[in-house]
């Protein structure tokens, strides 16, 4: 089975529409485990860091948020030693 990985900031102005608009209609994906990642508090790096290391081979991460979200999944994915990981 694949899996997604939805990198969120769940202090975001936004959430709301993210949990509305993306986190609950992929619980309904079939052939999907979905898997989220909350962007902390914390620097970019560290966040970026402890993404890296929750991937697997050949997850899909999506960021659904702004800059800092964006940015915290995209280094992520770039840190990570899984392979086949696309976003």
């Amino acid at each position: 089975m694949k899996r997604l990985i939805i990198v969120y900031n769940p202090r975001s102005s936004h959430f709301g529409d993210v949990k509305e608009q993306v986190i609950e209609p992929a619980r309904h994906l079939r052939g999907w485990t979905i898997a989220r990642f909350e962007v902390s508090q914390e620097n970019v790096d560290a966040n970026a860091k402890r993404l890296a290391r929750m991937l697997n081979d050949n997850d899909t991460v999506i960021a659904a948020g702004g800059d800092g979200t964006a940015s915290a999944a995209t280094n992520g994915v770039m840190l990570t030693e899984a392979k086949g990981v696309t976003t």
